[in-house]
C-alpha cells in the first residue's frame, strides 16, 4: 500500500486523521476521473508509468520524480502522470513544484469541473512558503485568489523558460592508434575509400596503384609489375599518438501548442592532431535538425536532416547530407524503431604527401540508401539498457564501384551505480561488390568497442574508451589489417 499523503509537513502542523482520509479520498476520485479518459487509459499501460509506480509504491521519490519528468517531457498531456508527480513532490516538501502541476492540471479544458473543484480544494489546503506571502515578517498573507495568481504566473514563466532548453559540452582527450590509416567510425569503408593500398603519379606522370600484396596495378586493373621495392613506399609504419578536442551545442524546443512535438538542433565540431601522421590529421563538423511528433502514447515519429563535412590535412575531403525519416513504437517489450536514409556524399580529390610520396585519390559522388531496424529495452530498474541494431543498405557510386551493404550492431550501458557507467558494443559489417565482378568481392569488419565514464558532478566527466577493430577486403587490391585504439579524456557539460 502506498504511504499516506503527508501534503503539510512543510507547515509542521499535524493534520487530523479525518481530514486525511477525506482527502486521500478526494485524490483517489480525481485519478479515476482521469484514467478514465482514452489517453490516461493508455497512460497506465505505458511500462514507464509502471515503473514510476513501483519507485512511488518502495517510497522511492527521486527515482519516480525522474521516470514522471521523462514522460511528461515527451508528451505534457498525461495528466495522470502529472497528478502523480505533483503527489511526489508534496511527500518531499517540495511544494512549490507541486503547486505549479497542480495548477497546471486546473488550467487544462479538457479535465471536467467537478474534477477541477476536487484539485482546487486540495491545492487551497497546501500553505505556499513563507517568502512567497509576505513582504516582510510583519506583511499581511496573500489571499487565496492572489496566491493563486500568483502561482500561475511563475508557472507561465516556468512553462516558457522550459519551451527551450540549451545544452552542450567541451571535450579534450588524449590517445594512442595503432594504425591511423585504419577508420572504423561511423562512415566506415567510406570514409577514406581507399585506406591501405595506394595511388601515386609516376615521375613520368602515369598513374599507378600500389597494393599492399606487393604488387603494382594500372588504374584499369591491369597487373604491372612486382613492386619488390621498385616503389618506395616510405615508413610503412602507421602507429600514431593523438589529441582529440569536442564541442558539442544541442537546443530542444518544445511546441507550447502542442506538448508532443519537439525540435532538436545539434552541431559538433572534433578537431583530431595525430603526432606522428600530420597527413591524417581530421576536422570533422556535424550538423543536424529533427522533428518528432508522439502522436500516440505507445507511437512517434520523427524526420531528420543532417550535413557532415570532413577536413583532412586541411583538405575538404567529404561532403555528405541526408534525410532520416523514422518511427518508433513503444510497448512492454520495449522500443522497437524503423528508420530508412537517403543520403548523398561527394569525396574530393585527395592528395597525402608522405616524405617523397605523393599519394593522389580522385573523387567521386556516391548515393546511399539505407533501411534500419533497431530494438532497445530498459532492465534491473532502468540501470541496464540493451540495443540491437541491423542496417540494409545499397551505395551507388559515379565511378560504378556500386556494393550492398549489411551492418549489424549489438550493445549495452549499464549505470554501475551514480557514478560509474559502463558501454559496450560489437559492430559486424558487410559491403558486397558482387554485383560489379565477375567472382564475389566482399569487404568485412569486426570492430569491438568500450567505454567507462565516470561523473564527477552534473558537469565534469573522466572517460576512458577501447576499440579492437579487424578488417579483411577483397578490394583495392586486398586489405587484411587490424586496428586497436586508447583513449583517455575529459569532459565538460555546460
Amino acid at each position: 500500500m502506498r504511504p499516506s499523503f503527508n501534503l503539510w509537513s512543510a507547515m509542521g502542523g499535524a493534520i487530523p486523521t479525518k481530514l486525511t482520509h477525506t482527502l486521500i479520498s478526494m485524490l483517489v476520485v480525481f485519478s479515476t476521473l482521469l484514467t478514465s479518459h482514452q489517453s490516461q487509459a493508455q497512460t497506465l499501460d505505458d511500462p514507464a508509468f509502471a515503473a514510476a509506480m513501483g519507485h512511488i509504491e518502495k517510497g522511492e521519490w527521486r527515482q519516480a520524480e525522474g521516470v514522471l519528468l521523462y514522460m511528461l517531457s515527451v508528451n505534457d498531456k498525461l495528466h495522470r502522470a502529472r497528478l502523480e508527480l505533483a503527489i511526489v513532490y508534496t511527500q518531499v516538501n517540495e511544494t512549490e513544484k507541486a503547486l505549479l502541476h497542480f495548477d497546471t492540471l486546473l488550467n487544462e479544458d479538457n479535465i471536467p469541473k467537478n474534477v477541477k473543484q476536487n484539485i482546487l480544494q486540495l491545492r487551497s489546503q497546501i500553505d505556499i512558503p513563507q517568502e512567497r506571502h509576505t513582504q516582510d515578517n510583519s506583511s499581511p498573507r496573500l489571499s487565496s485568489n492572489d496566491a493563486a495568481i500568483e502561482t500561475q504566473q511563475t508557472l507561465s514563466a516556468a512553462a516558457q523558460q522550459r519551451s527551450h532548453r540549451v545544452n552542450g559540452h567541451v571535450q579534450a582527450s588524449i590517445g594512442y592508434d595503432d594504425n591511423v590509416r585504419f577508420t572504423s567510425g561511423d562512415y566506415f569503408l567510406e570514409e577514406d575509400p581507399y585506406i591501405e593500398g595506394v595511388f601515386i603519379i609516376l615521375p613520368d606522370g602515369m598513374e599507378v596503384y600500389v597494393s599492399n600484396d606487393g604488387y603494382v596495378y594500372d588504374i584499369y586493373g591491369n597487373q604491372l609489375f612486382e613492386n619488390d621495392g621498385f616503389i618506395n613506399l616510405g615508413n610503412s609504419d602507421s602507429s600514431n599518438a593523438f589529441t582529440e578536442f569536442d564541442l558539442g551545442v544541442e537546443h530542444q524546443y518544445q511546441f507550447g501548442q502542442f506538448g508532443n512535438i519537439h525540435w532538436h538542433n545539434s552541431f559538433s565540431v572534433q578537431a583530431k592532431e595525430n603526432e606522428h601522421h600530420a597527413e591524417y590529421n581530421r576536422l570533422q563538423i556535424k550538423l543536424a535538425t529533427s522533428l518528432d511528433w508522439r502522436f500516440h502514447e505507445q507511437f512517434s515519429a520523427a524526420i531528420t536532416l543532417r550535413h557532415r563535412l570532413v577536413k583532412r590535412s586541411g583538405n575538404m575531403q567529404i561532403r555528405a547530407t541526408s534525410i532520416e525519416p523514422n518511427i518508433t513504437y513503444y510497448s512492454t517489450f520495449g522500443s522497437w524503431d524503423l528508420g530508412f536514409k537517403w543520403a548523398d556524399k561527394v569525396y574530393e580529390d585527395s592528395v597525402f604527401i608522405d616524405g617523397d610520396l605523393y599519394t593522389f585519390y580522385s573523387g567521386f559522388d556516391t548515393q546511399l540508401r539505407s533501411v534500419t531496424g533497431k530494438w532497445s529495452k530498459l532492465f534491473w530498474d532502468e540501470s541496464l539498457l540493451v540495443l540491437a541494431k541491423i542496417e540494409f543498405s545499397d551505395s551507388n557510386a559515379s565511378d560504378g564501384f556500386d556494393y550492398k551493404g549489411i551492418k549489424a550492431t549489438a550493445g549495452i550501458a549499464y549505470d554501475i551505480n551514480e557514478s560509474w557507467n559502463v558501454l559496450l558494443s560489437i559492430i559486424e559489417s558487410e559491403q558486397d561488390y558482387s554485383e560489379i565482378t565477375e567472382g564475389k568481392l566482399k569487404d568485412k569488419s569486426t570492430t569491438f568497442r568500450s567505454k567507462l565514464n565516470y561523473t564527477f558532478n552534473d558537469h565534469i566527466d573522466v572517460f576512458f574508451s577501447s576499440e579492437r577493430a579487424m578488417r579483411s577486403s577483397d578490394v583495392y587490391g586486398g586489405i587484411d589489417s587490424d586496428k586497436s585504439l586508447l583513449q583517455l579524456g575529459i569532459k565538460l557539460n555546460y
